[in-house]
This record gives C-alpha cells, sequence and structure tokens, in this order.
C-alpha cells in the first residue's frame, strides 16, 4: 500500500497526493554536518500547522483573527480553482518538487507566488502574443540565431551608441540575411562597468530609449516574425541597484535579497591548475573554497558594508560592484516571476540564464551546478512555459560539453509536451574551441575528436554553436600540446591571453588575417557542424578587434572600482573581453551587403539553403577521407530518407588541393547514385570532378567550400 505525502495549504483541498518516494528531499544551505535533524523531512508537514493558514500574527485571537484566517482561506480556494484550470496535476506536482528542492522551509510561499505571477500574466496577455505562440513551430530555435548588444550593433556612428529604436531599423537588414532569431544581450538599466552586467534596474536602459523604444522594439519586431531572446542577469546586482541601496539603508526586508556570510574570514589562497583559489572559514569552523573568477581585480569574495548601524557580510562572486542575490527567497523570486511574465507577454520568446552554474550558494561547497540550481532554472523554465508554451532556456555554462549538457536538464513534458525539463539551446564552448583550433591550425583533427564525443541531448533540445563570442574564449578547451603556441598566436595578432594564460580575448577575424575568403570559410564551417549556428553581430562581415573600445572601457572601470576604495590600476582593469565588443556602424553592414562580401554573402545563402533542406538543419554527419587532414569533408544525410543529402568539403589551407575520395565510400555515405552530374548549391553550378578507377577527383581553391549533390 503506497504511503502519500499532501501539499501543505494550498492544495490541501484538491487532496493532490504524491507517493512518498516522489517527495522530494530537502537540500540544505548548511552543510550535511551541521543540518539540525528537523530539516532531514521527506514530505512537506501536515497543512494544520504549515504554511501561511497556521501562522497567527497580534490580534489573531478571537473574531478579527477568525475573520483573517476565514479570508485567507478564501484566497486559498481560489488560487485552488485557478491553478486546476490552467496547469495538469504531473504539472502541479513537477513545481512543488522543484520549490522542496530549491527551499524546503519556505517551498510553499515560492509555490503561490509561481502561481499567482502565471495567474496574472496569462489573464493579462495580449491577443496578438497568444496568437503568434499558438502558430510558432515547436522547434523555432533550431534555426539560426544572431545576437548582438543594442547599444553597439548598428550605430548612426562607428564612435556612437544605438538605441532600440536603431535596432528596428536594423531589423530589414537581418531579415535580408536569413535571420528570424535574436538573442539581445543586457538591455537593463545599469552603470555599465561590466558590459551590463552590472543590473541597477530591471527595466530597460535610458541610453536605449527606455521602455517607450523597448516596446517599440518589440512591437516591430513581433510583427516582422522575430523572435527575441534576452538575458536573465540573475545571479547578481549592481550595487547601484535599489534594493541593494535599501540594504545599506538599514531595511530588514531588503538584507535578505543578498546572500550574506557575516564573519566569514579569508583563510588560504593557491594557485591550483592556474586557477587563484580561497579558503574561507565561517564563524562556526565550516571552510568552502571558491574560484576568484576576477584575479587581476580582486581576491575576495565578499563586500563589507553597513546596514543601518549593523556590519554587514555580503556575498560576491564576480566583480566588487557586483553583489549576489538569495535566489531561494521567496520574494527575490517573486520579482523575477513577475519580470519574466511581462517580458513573455511582451512577446520575449527566452532567457540566457547568465551565470546559471553559480546562482545558488551552500556553505562548504564550490556553488558551482548544485542540484538546486538545477531545480531552480527547471523552475523559471515551467514558469516561462506556463506563461508563453513555445518559450526556451539558454543556459550559460562554460564547461565541458559533458557537464554542459546537464543545464539540459531531462527529457519531461510540460503542458503535456515533451521538452527538456531545463535548458533547450545549449551554448556549445568544447566545440567552439575545437572550431578555432581547427581553424587557426588548419587541421580538422580537433573538430572530429570533439564532435564524437558530443552527449546527445533530451528531445528537441539542441546545441547553440559559436565562433565569436561576446566572453572570454576558454583556453581550456584547446589541446594542452597547442595552448601555448595558440595564446602567442592570438596575441600576436592584436588579442589579449589572461587568467595564467587561459583565458584569451579577441575577434576571430583578426586571427585570420582578416583574409575574406578565410573567414568565409570559418562561416561555412560553423554552419556545417551539427547543431544550431550562432552569429555573434559583426561576425559576417569579418568585425575586427576595437582595441580604443577596450581602452575606453578600461578607464571606466578602473575608475568603478577605485570609487569603492579598490586600489586598481588602469590596466588591471583592463578587461580583454571588450576586444571583441564595441559599437559597429550600419553603414558597415550596409557596405557589406551590396559590396557583396564572401563572409555575409555565404551566411546569407547557407540561411537560405537551411530553410530548405533538412540535411543542413538536423541531419546526421559522417567523415569522408580525403588524404588531407587540412581538409575537412563530411556527409549531411537527412532524417527523412527520401530528402536530398549532401557532400560538404572545405578546404582549410591557403593552398590549392586536389582531393581524391572512394567513390564506394561516398555512395554509403551520402546515398548518391550517381556521380556523374553533381552540382555545388553554393554557387549553384556543376562541379569540376573525375572518375577514375573507383575515386572522385576534385579540385580545390584556396579555402574553397563545396556544398555537393545530384
Amino acid at each position: 500500500m503506497c504511503d502519500n505525502v499532501v501539499v501543505p495549504g494550498i492544495f490541501s483541498k484538491m487532496r493532490l497526493r504524491f507517493a512518498r518516494s516522489e517527495a522530494p528531499k530537502p537540500v540544505s544551505t548548511e552543510p550535511a554536518a551541521s543540518r539540525h535533524k528537523s530539516q532531514n523531512i521527506e514530505a512537506p508537514l501536515n497543512p494544520s500547522n504549515h504554511g501561511p493558514m497556521s501562522q497567527k500574527t497580534q490580534g489573531d485571537a478571537g473574531g478579527s483573527g477568525m475573520l483573517s484566517i476565514r479570508s485567507q482561506q478564501a484566497k486559498t480556494e481560489k488560487l485552488e480553482t485557478q491553478i486546476g484550470k490552467i496547469a495538469s496535476t504531473k504539472d502541479i506536482r513537477a513545481v512543488w518538487n522543484m520549490c522542496r528542492e530549491i527551499h524546503p522551509e519556505k517551498s510553499e510561499q515560492i509555490f503561490q507566488s509561481f502561481w499567482n505571477n502565471v495567474i496574472e500574466a496569462k489573464s493579462t496577455q495580449p491577443a496578438e502574443i497568444t496568437k503568434r505562440n499558438a502558430e510558432l513551430d515547436e522547434n523555432w530555435f533550431h534555426e539560426p540565431f544572431y545576437y548582438l548588444y543594442p547599444q553597439y550593433f548598428g550605430t548612426s556612428d562607428q564612435g556612437t551608441e544605438a538605441s532600440f529604436d536603431d535596432l528596428i531599423k536594423q531589423l530589414d537588414y537581418l531579415e535580408e540575411l536569413g535571420i528570424r532569431n535574436l538573442y539581445i544581450l543586457p538591455h537593463y538599466e545599469s552603470p555599465m562597468a561590466d558590459g551590463g552586467y552590472d543590473v541597477s534596474a530591471y527595466q530597460p536602459r535610458e541610453s536605449l530609449g527606455g521602455e517607450k523604444a523597448y516596446q517599440r522594439f518589440m512591437e516591430a519586431a513581433n510583427k516582422r516574425g522575430f523572435r527575441v531572446v534576452t538575458d536573465a542577469p540573475f545571479n547578481h546586482t549592481s550595487v547601484e541597484h535599489q534594493w541593494f541601496r535599501e540594504l545599506k539603508e538599514g531595511d530588514s526586508e531588503k538584507s535578505e535579497f543578498y546572500v550574506r556570510v557575516d564573519g566569514r574570514e579569508k583563510i588560504a589562497e593557491e594557485n591550483i591548475d592556474g586557477d587563484i583559489v580561497c579558503t574561507y572559514r565561517d564563524p562556526d569552523g565550516v571552510e568552502t573554497k571558491l574560484v576568484s573568477i576576477f584575479p587581476d581585480v580582486d581576491r575576495t569574495h565578499s563586500l563589507p558594508v553597513k546596514s543601518g548601524d549593523k556590519e554587514v557580510n555580503v556575498f560576491r562572486e564576480f566583480y566588487p560592484f557586483q553583489v549576489d542575490l538569495d535566489l531561494r527567497n521567496p520574494k527575490v523570486l517573486d520579482e523575477l516571476f513577475k519580470l519574466l511574465g511581462n517580458e513573455c507577454n511582451d512577446g520575449v520568446l527566452g532567457k540566457r540564464t547568465d551565470a546559471i552554474a553559480h546562482w545558488l550558494k551552500r556553505r562548504g561547497t564550490a556553488n558551482d551546478g548544485l542540484p538546486e540550481t538545477h531545480a531552480l532554472q527547471s523552475l523559471f523554465k515551467t514558469f516561462l512555459r506556463q506563461v508563453s508554451p513555445k518559450s526556451i532556456i539558454l543556459p550559460e555554462a562554460v564547461r565541458s560539453a559533458g557537464e554542459a549538457a546537464k543545464y539540459a536538464g531531462m527529457p519531461t513534458e510540460i503542458n503535456n509536451k515533451p521538452v527538456a525539463s531545463e535548458g533547450d539551446a545549449l551554448f556549445a564552448f568544447e566545440l567552439q574551441g575545437a572550431l578555432r583550433e581547427m581553424i587557426y591550425f588548419q587541421t580538422s583533427t580537433p573538430f572530429w575528436n570533439t564532435v564524437f564525443k558530443q552527449p546527445e541531448l533530451p528531445e528537441n533540445a539542441t546545441w547553440l554553436n559559436l565562433l565569436d563570442h561576446h566572453d572570454e574564449t576558454y583556453m581550456g578547451f584547446i589541446r594542452e600540446e597547442n595552448r601555448q603556441w595558440l595564446g602567442k598566436y592570438i596575441e600576436s595578432k592584436g588579442g589579449k591571453v589572461y587568467k595564467e594564460g587561459m583565458s584569451a580575448g579577441g575577434r576571430f577575424a583578426d586571427c585570420l588575417d582578416n583574409d575574406p575568403d578565410r573567414i568565409a570559410m570559418s562561416m561555412f564551417c560553423l554552419y556545417m557542424t551539427p547543431g544550431t549556428p550562432a552569429v555573434y553581430y559583426g561576425a559576417e562581415i569579418g568585425a575586427g578587434n576595437q582595441p580604443q573600445h577596450a581602452e575606453k572601457m578600461m578607464l571606466r572601470q578602473g575608475q568603478r572600482l577605485r570609487d569603492m576604495g579598490i586600489q586598481v590600476s588602469d590596466e588591471q582593469a583592463y578587461d580583454p573581453r571588450e576586444l571583441q565588443r564595441g559599437p559597429i556602424s550600419a553603414k558597415s553592414f550596409e557596405d557589406a551587403q551590396n559590396g557583396k562580401l564572401p563572409s555575409h554573402s555565404m551566411v546569407s545563402k547557407l540561411n537560405q539553403l537551411r530553410t530548405r533542406f533538412d540535411a543542413l538543419r538536423s541531419g546526421k554527419i559522417s567523415p569522408i577521407d580525403t588524404g588531407f587532414e587540412n581538409v575537412l569533408a563530411m556527409s549531411k544525410t537527412p532524417n527523412d530518407s527520401s530528402q536530398k543529402s549532401f557532400l560538404s568539403v572545405a578546404n582549410l589551407s591557403g593552398e590549392k588541393k586536389s582531393i581524391k575520395l572512394d567513390i564506394e565510400q561516398l555512395r554509403q555515405r551520402t546515398g548518391f547514385n550517381t556521380f556523374e552530374s553533381l552540382s555545388d548549391y553554393l554557387t549553384e553550378s556543376s562541379v569540376n570532378l573525375k572518375q577514375t578507377d573507383g575515386q572522385l577527383e576534385i579540385e580545390l581553391k584556396p579555402f574553397q567550400c563545396l556544398l555537393i549533390a545530384p
């Protein structure tokens, strides 16, 4: 006979029961040795003595207290009825389990906040957004992404910044490029000391035109069929955020909005494989080891401040001007649920969970990918899907493919639709390293070594493949024997290697000597990689490093740190990532388009072909032997065998190549029945080839690419 558990308070009348084996085990913020026995419960407590209905306040005794309880009961019954109309028992149970994993003691508050905000968002959703969501393809996010800084993309002049109104003007360019999916880097209010990831208010920046310009952009993008994903920089806020200002003023509620480490002291620091690792001891003796993320700037993990007349220590893991939110706090989550609900109703279709591995903290751990962090990401994913059923999560986990795949979660169902429980589109950072190593060293070996071990993701999820991107290039994904040489190569091309040689900043076009044909070949390789391509703004026109912009940001950040009492030189405040950021004028994009720049034409053509052929979207690949390590050749076959297969060839070198392909291998891996008349779909012309002794001979020009099929 099955022992059952009842969800407290909110669903006690609905008698929503879980088998005890399904009830979530609580995950404490304390180390195991210091947990109180009363926390080791397997099931929610009885509703008669747990939750908001059981709590009495002054004046509860007598008639007024009874009225208060009855009022709460009426609200609870109304909420129960509303939830029952919009969600399945399975979904309700899943949300409850997530809430228990995140915060066992406050799970009911999180649970109620979740559903209250879902109901509010759904009840106020514009009809046109509801209609768009219903008509949208389930796998819309498998189409190529273009991602950009709204202040830097398509500026009126090379030295200025753009606004959301300027971004509206760039929609024509993106449409002609064949792009419909946009990922917009941080657009919230910010002092801009860390590229917008130091949020001072979760509302559109005034420098971008504020709320009105943002709404104009969203309306224009929605009407034209663009799908917009924005950033979720929820791990931390700027010290300029109103919540943190109120903490310093002594507000007791806001003091709980941030993670506190009062009494913690630093006791050691060591270099472990290039990482600066700091050891801390709490007053009760618990020790915690944490990696210093920006060791050239600061090697501590807290910010001592006065909260009213009391000294407190606020936890921080990134820059000193960024303080970490307590994402277990139901009131913090309530604020974020409101934000997500509003953005879904604006038409936003997804969120990139910035620094997701760090979101929840637990003493005695490295705060890296805790089980409750995965539960929280799953909770946000479920919230988005309840409000906007086709919306997605893009986890930012700079990890090996095997580790990054964990942020997709497990196969599950939400709204009776099969989905991954967490991430839908995962950045393939390890594969990015392999692509760069392949292209820079002109050898296909790192590509195949990485692709062959790329793990499968849950149904409908996809890898997002990158060449350029806005953040550091992690050198740990480069083979150790090549890492030092590559670092020297990047620096010889104007880039910067830092963090003990484990990170690099700089655009990939500079590393290719800004050769138009070589950049075009690189974009071709990106699109041939299994998964979904993500084009960083300017990559398609060969945008290069911006040292002047990096120096400008260095001065801003250096002053910001010194204002906080952190004595750093401007050189110490230099952020190499800023080399690959900065303004690119609308005219630069227009000139590339009108001048038919090879890399721009390549991206445009491949976007067209992806819409026509399944083999170029979600098909399978197999290597084709060419006899040359510096030629990347593969078959691309569709999931539907009745559709067209392709032979993809890229000359990675600057030399002419005469490759010979085994016809029998080609027949087996491509399914081609004839080799008499083959066409290159990139140029829409026939391929000049010879057949001799069971081999197919093809002449390749330097950096030439072919996409061959009958």
